[in-house]
């Protein structure tokens, strides 16, 4: 049976003047005065399917919306394929598939860090983060960082609740500083303030082996401070005893050497009288040492 010609102008083309159809018509063919289509190919709409799908759907009739493009890029109008890839968590070749539980990121090629999410719940799989959060030792979006109040190579010992707010260092758990009258690197001692006459004396609370060593200290002390007094001891009487012989010697030497005694002098004068030549008395005028 022959297809029935109204206008004269052969299949796939249109109105007076026997236009082609437009170009995206499905098979082609259009209505012969106007040339609208019937349908259009896929990726294409319009009375006339001369315009492409609009951003974000493809397909036929524009029907399907594109999955996750890469940037949010849009699809290709036709297939809906992703032109650049996939965003961050999923894959295949519409984008359209969620990573597999334990995978994240670009092309779903990095692995999660399921040891430390809690209750191993996975991780999203466009950021990794873990799903459920943490498990309390640990934080940060991977839950990769050890939290401030523990420390140890899997981060599962506790900083001592005697640490000013618990923060210790992350290796060897040393406090940082510590809370009032704790001392100590792990704060293990306690300082035990009395008040005696107004006066406030520190006495020091050791473990077991803060005593040995305060013990055996004070030993070695105290050993020192008799050999010193000893040593001033022995100086001194060693002073004393040459003082002593020095002083015997002197004392001796003294006795030694006696001064001889002198006979006693007597002074004798003579008297020298002079004679007168006028007949008076003679008169004492002179005297003389007579040795």
């Amino acid at each position: 049976m022959c297809e029935v010609n109204i206008t004269g102008c052969n299949i796939g083309h249109y109105g007076d003047e026997c236009l082609s159809c437009p170009s995206h018509c499905t098979n082609n063919t259009c209505q012969m005065q106007v040339g609208h289509c019937f349908d259009c190919e896929d990726g294409y709409t319009g009375p006339m399917c001369e315009e492409v799908c609009p951003e974000g759907q493809y397909g036929k009739l524009c029907s399907f919306r594109c999955g996750s493009c890469l940037n949010q890029e849009p699809c290709h109008h036709i297939n809906g394929s992703c032109l650049f890839g996939c965003s961050s968590g999923w894959k295949g070749d519409y984008c359209e598939e969620i990573c597999d539980p334990g995978y994240f990121g670009f092309e779903c090629k990095y692995t999660c860090n399921n040891t430390n999410c809690l209750n191993n719940t996975g991780c999203e799989p466009s950021s990794g983060h873990c799903t459920s959060g943490c498990f309390s030792s640990w934080f940060g979006p991977f839950c990769q960082d050890c939290a401030p109040t523990y420390y140890g190579d899997q981060c599962n010992i506790s900083c001592s609740d005697h640490c000013q707010n618990k923060l210790c260092d992350q290796t060897t758990g040393y406090c940082f500083s510590c809370i009032p009258n704790r001392f100590g690197v792990f704060c293990e001692n306690q300082a035990i303030i009395d008040n005696v006459a107004g006066k406030e004396s520190i006495a020091s609370s050791f473990d077991s082996n803060s005593n040995a060593g305060f013990v055996a200290t004070s030993v070695i002390m105290v050993i020192l401070l008799i050999g010193i007094i000893v040593y001033i001891v022995k100086q001194k009487w060693h002073s004393n005893t040459t003082q002593s012989s020095r002083e015997n010697s002197t004392q001796s030497s003294r006795e030694n050497y006696k001064i001889p005694t002198l006979p006693k002098q007597t002074d004798e004068y003579e008297e020298i009288r002079n004679k007168n030549t006028n007949g008076e008395c003679d008169k004492a005028s002179e005297y003389s040492e007579i040795a």
